[in-house]
């Protein structure tokens, strides 16, 4: 039985086509969601398959940037790597979604649209994502089921963001200490428990319940669950057996109460998507070969979806999904080779690498 590290080494693996996936039950979900004005296709225990979507990305994320960090050992590298993944996609997006969508679907005069303080909000929070981020364009969809959300999927890159600023503090501490292991190893477990502990007290004593949406201390888990896999992955064991295991065993939760199933699926998803991640091989891995289309469909479904479901009041959650399906990835596979995929090139060289000092970006 190989170790986790064995498998690490190198970019042949199946995570591309695993955020693919997961993109697309955040679309299959969100098409039932905003057709009905609520609830989607399938729910167990509040664990839909858009929310095993996103704990996938988060556990995928805390991995592999954690991953890139350590390997890097170059804060800076680390900031400009981040920006160039996250932002320049993002910010095409913002400005078609302000200037194509909301001016096409607004029922307010185009005067009062940019007039109104709801665009600033919107552009400033969702393209920077400090702050949180944005869910209103003035006067767009109001009249749909989900009335005025513009793009609900961002909620979730605010938190992945706060991740990378925390991930990048334990970096801080590391180089001080000149990356010894035993030096941000711990550090990184020592996040992961106290997200989880915090999630899972905030989720089962009501009584000292101190955050409404748990759904947040969830995912800053899941990213440092990842980040613990790597940061052991030479003392972590991975198979076909153990893989199969993993998932037959959240598979069988689902018919255990809650208290059973939502901490049996929490430590058993994040082992289960590095497995599906490393070991299935073979025609699979020729998937790598199309693109990373995963951010593309995740940042414009949302209002593709909302922009078919005005034009077609009363439509059915399957007929949305059918429609939007490739309306979403022709623009994701634009983002990915026009946009995000040269963004990427961009070497990290001395004039950004200042740039992201000076700016603290």
């Amino acid at each position: 039985m190989k170790k986790l590290s064995e498998y690490a080494r190198g970019r042949d693996n199946n995570f591309n086509l695993i955020r693919f996936v997961a993109a697309m039950m955040v679309l299959y979900s969100h098409s039932f969601a905003l057709a009905l004005g609520g609830g989607e296709p399938w729910s167990q225990f509040g664990v839909t398959p858009g929310s095993i979507a996103v704990d996938i990305f988060f556990v995928t994320s805390g991995f592999l940037v954690t991953a890139s960090l350590v390997v890097r050992k170059e804060l800076c590298s680390f900031v400009v790597a981040r920006v160039l993944r996250i932002y320049p996609a993002l910010l095409v997006m913002v400005f078609l979604t302000v200037f194509v969508l909301g001016v096409t679907f607004t029922t307010a005069p185009l005067h009062d649209y940019f007039n109104d303080i709801e665009i600033v909000k919107y552009v400033l929070r969702n393209t920077t994502l400090f702050a949180g981020c944005c869910g209103h364009l003035p006067h767009v969809f109001d009249d749909n089921p989900v009335k005025q959300a513009v793009n609900g999927s961002l909620w979730t890159m605010p938190w992945e963001v706060r991740m990378y600023f925390l991930l990048f503090g334990i970096g801080v501490v590391a180089k001080f200490l000149q990356w010894r292991e035993q030096a941000w190893k711990p550090m990184v477990v020592i996040a992961f428990v106290i997200f989880s502990v915090a999630y899972f007290v905030n989720h089962y004593v009501p009584a000292v319940s101190f955050m409404q949406d748990n759904r947040a201390l969830r995912l800053c888990m899941l990213f440092f669950m990842g980040a613990t896999f790597y940061a052991y992955k030479e003392k972590i064991s991975i198979s076909h057996l153990t893989g199969f295991s993993a998932l037959i065993l959240v598979a069988a939760a689902l018919l255990a109460g809650e208290w059973l199933f939502l901490p049996l699926y929490t430590v058993l998803v994040g082992y289960a998507a590095l497995y599906l991640a490393y070991l299935p091989a073979g025609g699979i891995r020729k998937f790598n070969q199309l693109g990373d289309y995963s951010y593309g469909v995740y940042i414009y479904a949302f209002p593709i979806q909302q922009a078919i479901v005005s034009m077609n009041i009363g439509i059915t959650g399957m007929h949305l999904f059918l429609i939007a399906l490739p309306c979403t990835l022709l623009c994701a596979v634009l983002s990915w080779h026009l946009i995000e995929k040269r963004s990427l090139k961009i070497k990290s060289s001395q004039l950004f690498c200042n740039a992201a000092m000076v700016t603290g970006k």
